[in-house]
């Protein structure tokens, strides 16, 4: 019986077919070139891995471009995996909103009572601030803004990971921001909103984009400067804004990206702000003890 042949390399052109062959035939290495079967140059069996060796020391390029054309993970839209994680964001937001503006525009002591960041109340012991603050909102521009670019960088990465860990990347970069802008921009203004988060959200995305086993086909410059160029789009950097908490967020998300990448199974399926003033007008000081009653929206 007729010994099969085994393909070792596909989409041959024609005109480069002889030259591969006669190459394979020098080194004892009986091949045939099949147009009909897309291209493909077959060998014996016992003869593949003698011949993928020629063939990958001749064509090396050939061998970059079939690696790269490997099956990549589709594009990531909206999709019921993680949904809830994100309605249920939006819900808290929703929901603290209505009940600090339920009688009109809020003052001072209602947003400190629904967890706006005091500096004050923060260093008396109320850490726990620094966390609920994520879900205050000082008016209706501040909260849609927020909700609306969590519309647009979360659905992606809560497909990726799940509600349980997207709420961690969520609350742990909201958290972080909060944190370091507590800490290296104090202020007596109230500080409040979910910008640092959504930044975490998208830094997050930036740091599974860039693992190494994930293929793609941008340089790590190209997608930093991509995340780069959508945080200031999307979550916004500037005068009057908390740009700490917001960058701090960011690369808190991005570090978070980056070990999620590393350390745990990622599944693979086929298928931001300016400063509000409440209050007396804001002083140019930042430090406490200063003048200034109005709150940072982030």
């Amino acid at each position: 019986m007729t010994e099969p042949f085994v393909p070792v390399l596909a989409s041959v052109p024609a005109n480069r077919a002889n030259e591969l062959l006669a190459l394979l035939g020098s080194m004892g290495i009986e091949a045939e070139y099949r147009p009909e079967q897309g291209g493909a140059i077959v060998v014996r069996p016992l003869d593949e891995a003698g011949a993928r060796r020629v063939l990958a020391e001749a064509a090396p390029e050939r061998e970059e471009r079939e690696r790269d054309v490997r099956p990549r993970e589709p594009a990531l839209v909206w999709s019921r995996r993680g949904l809830g994680a994100l309605v249920a964001i939006a819900a808290a937001c929703v929901a603290v909103f209505w009940s600090t503006h339920l009688r009109g525009l809020p003052s001072r002591e209602r947003l400190v009572e629904h967890g706006a960041i005091s500096w004050s109340r923060v260093e008396s012991g109320e850490t726990w601030r620094l966390l609920a603050a994520i879900f205050v909102h000082f008016d209706g521009a501040h909260l849609l803004a927020n909700l609306l670019t969590l519309a647009l960088v979360g659905p992606p990465l809560a497909h990726l990971l799940g509600s349980v860990r997207f709420l961690v990347v969520f609350l742990t970069s909201g958290f972080v921001g909060n944190l370091v802008s507590h800490v290296l921009n104090p202020s007596v203004g109230l500080k409040a909103g979910a910008s640092g988060a959504v930044a975490g959200v998208l830094g997050a995305l930036g740091g599974l984009a860039l693992r190494r086993d994930r293929p793609t086909r941008f340089r790590r410059w190209q997608v930093l400067g991509a995340l780069g160029a959508v945080y200031a789009i999307l979550v916004g950097a500037g005068p009057g804004r908390d740009n700490l908490a917001h960058a701090a967020g960011l690369l808190g998300g991005l570090v978070a990206g980056l070990l999620l990448g590393r350390f745990l199974l990622v599944p693979q399926e086929t298928a931001t702000e300016g400063t509000d003033e409440r209050g007396a007008p804001r002083s140019n000081s930042s430090r406490p003890g200063s003048a200034d009653p109005a709150g940072i929206d982030r």
